[in-house]
């Protein structure tokens, strides 16, 4: 439907790129970016969400917004490997990660975000 909409030249509108993230579409999200879609402010949030860091990785290279609880997702879904790469992307840093990595017992996500200063948040 959503290419239908384009090929006929309907407006774009962000909720395609939106969607697409909730969904956990890398696919979608690829046709809405390169058919000019306009960023939604939320699409990394959802990639991290769904625990999808291709998809992250993907929004990071195409300059979605960097939504500010990215990080929060990483720690929630106790992925260490997508912590690391949000700091290391320039994404804010959430002062409830170092919490959510306590709860989880998860020693090296602590480690790694007390070394990286969420602790001083």
């Amino acid at each position: 439907m959503l290419r239908y909409a384009t090929e006929k030249g309907y407006p774009k509108h962000p909720e395609g790129a939106l969607g697409a993230a909730k969904n956990s579409n890398l696919e979608m999200l690829r046709y809405v970016t390169e058919n000019g879609y306009p960023k939604h402010p939320e699409v990394a949030l959802w990639a991290a969400k769904h625990n999808n860091l291709e998809m992250l990785r993907y929004v990071t290279e195409k300059g979605y917004p960097k939504h500010p609880e990215v990080a929060l997702g990483a720690a929630k879904n106790d992925n260490l490997e997508m912590l690391r790469y949000v700091t290391e992307n320039g994404y804010p840093k959430h002062r409830n990660v170092m919490r959510i990595a306590a709860h989880n017992i998860n020693v090296p996500m602590l480690t790694y975000a007390y070394t990286q200063g969420y602790d001083e948040l």
